[in-house]
């Protein structure tokens, strides 16, 4: 436009015509140039408008996110809550087995002394003692699964010496890591 402007002001600035005709034309060409910029915007603007256009995509896509963040937050501590308590559940039940199975055996073996070895009898009083060391909150360190494999194993090895075998099983694998 500019370009456009000097040829028109130059055509007008001839020698031999009045300076104030020619101020004339190019103020009326002035405005003629507004106007025509008024109703047709350069292309720059409307690249802005499609700038804006993306801008308000990514505003959406991070509110989503954020607000897809808050409720997966929300949703994970019920989940997790709900899979604990059942968890829990599981181990305590099992640990109930194992307390109730060596108290049992103890009271055999205080009854009769002659089925249960002292050696027996001192595996079952340290069954008893493990399941007692296992904490009943969640901690850092607890190693719950360290804790429970070693009391399984001393099941195990006082089954064997009891001569019980596979029946003192308990019927679910609930403590299977």
């Amino acid at each position: 436009m500019t370009k456009a402007f000097a040829q028109v002001a130059s055509l007008y600035m001839l020698p031999g015509r009045a300076n104030g005709a020619a101020l004339g034309i190019i103020q009326d060409f002035s405005r003629l140039q507004l106007q025509y910029l008024l109703t047709n915007p350069p292309q720059q603007a409307m690249g802005d408008i499609f700038d804006r256009i993306i801008d308000i995509e990514g505003e959406y896509e991070n509110s989503g996110y954020a607000e897809g963040l808050a409720d997966g937050k929300r949703i994970g501590v019920v989940e997790g809550r709900e899979l604990g308590c059942e968890h829990g559940f599981d181990i305590g039940k099992d640990l109930g087995f194992y307390r109730g199975w060596a108290q049992e055996w103890l009271r055999v073996a205080a009854a009769h002394p002659e089925l249960v070895s002292e050696r027996a009898r001192k595996k079952l009083l340290a069954i008893q003692e493990a399941v007692n060391a296992v904490p009943s909150a969640n901690s850092e360190g607890a190693h719950f699964a360290e804790r429970i494999k070693d009391i399984q194993l001393k099941f195990k090895t006082v089954s064997a010496m009891l001569g019980v075998g596979a029946s003192a099983e308990l019927p679910t694998n609930s403590l299977s890591y």
